[in-house]
Parts: C-alpha cells; sequence; structure tokens
C-alpha cells in the first residue's frame, strides 16, 4: 500500500460517506479539503498535535473533525481514525481498524468503532 494514494482516497471517500449517512449524528461541511493540505497551510509541526488541529477545525467552524491515517500492522496495514473535539480541544475516542480488500467496510467498521455511527461516546 505505499505510495497507494488510491487506497487512502477510497477510504476518505467512504468516510465521508458513513458519516453523511442518516443514521449518522454528524452533519459534514460541504468542504472537501484534504488533511495534509491543512496541516501544511497551518505550519502545524509534525505529528498532528490536537492544538494544532483544533485550531483547523476552528478556521473550518466545525465542533469535530475525524482525521487519520494509514498504519503498517504486521504483514498489512490499518486506519487509524481520530475523533476530535474542537472546542474542548482534545481527541475524544482513537481507533485502528485493519484495512480490507473492501474500502467501503473498512471506514464504516472505523466510523462505528468511533461511536459516531450510534451517537455512543
Amino acid at each position: 500500500m505505499p505510495g497507494d494514494g488510491g487506497a487512502a482516497v477510497e477510504l476518505t471517500v467512504a468516510l465521508r460517506a458513513a458519516a453523511d449517512a442518516p443514521a449518522s449524528r454528524f452533519e459534514l461541511t460541504g468542504r472537501r479539503d484534504q488533511l495534509a493540505d491543512l496541516l501544511a497551510l497551518a505550519s502545524c509541526p509534525p505529528g498532528d498535535p490536537p492544538a494544532c488541529l483544533a485550531e483547523i477545525g476552528a478556521y473550518l467552524n466545525v465542533d469535530y473533525m475525524i482525521y487519520g491515517h494509514l498504519v503498517r500492522r504486521g504483514e498489512g496495514w490499518a486506519l487509524a481514525l481520530d475523533l476530535m473535539d474542537v472546542a474542548r480541544r482534545f481527541n475524544r475516542r482513537a481507533v485502528v481498524q485493519p484495512v480490507t480488500t473492501d474500502r467501503a467496510a473498512t471506514a464504516r467498521a472505523a466510523y462505528a468503532k468511533l461511536g459516531a455511527a450510534t451517537g455512543t461516546w
């Protein structure tokens, strides 16, 4: 998966679809900014510090941000996601979901683990 931007794009699209589903507790903004672009614009230091991401969330005028990245897990890959409470400036929940060939199912499972799909925290 290294260099496979296609997998990251597929997961991002599927995650946005899960967040936009009628049963979701969230309402998406119309923006489709990429996290890497926002981090560069804000001159955030490496490591995605919550304070810098909270500033980005405030700029976007959102209450919560879901963000993540792909991580190597043994022979495979996993999707690591964080749910940030922008106003409180902390990550409310973090999950790691193994990536399968069904990217949509991977994204839905990770989103459900965040509790965002059901409203449970």
